[in-house]
């Protein structure tokens, strides 16, 4: 919509309504400038992944470091039996 009113500097829009918002012609502008929605929505899976992934990272480092000390043990008690 904004492409055609640069072409027709005839059409003054002083608003809009959107998803029963009713918008002033800046927040109009301001939304024409927004990427796409699958843009936005490929960002938003992006961040999601990305804290999830941090996440499981952080709650397996412990149970790594549990285990490797568990069997170090094991072969400390191992190695003193034999």
């Amino acid at each position: 919509m904004m492409k055609i009113l640069r072409r027709t500097p005839e059409l003054v829009v002083l608003g809009g309504l959107v998803e029963d918002r009713l918008l002033s012609r800046q927040d109009l502008q301001m939304m024409s400038k927004l990427p796409k929605l699958d843009i936005m929505r490929a960002h938003l899976v992006h961040t999601l992944n990305t804290a999830l992934s941090n996440t499981n990272t952080l709650v397996m480092s412990h149970q790594k470091t549990l285990s490797s000390h568990l069997d170090q043990y094991i072969k400390g008690k191992q190695e003193e039996t034999e």
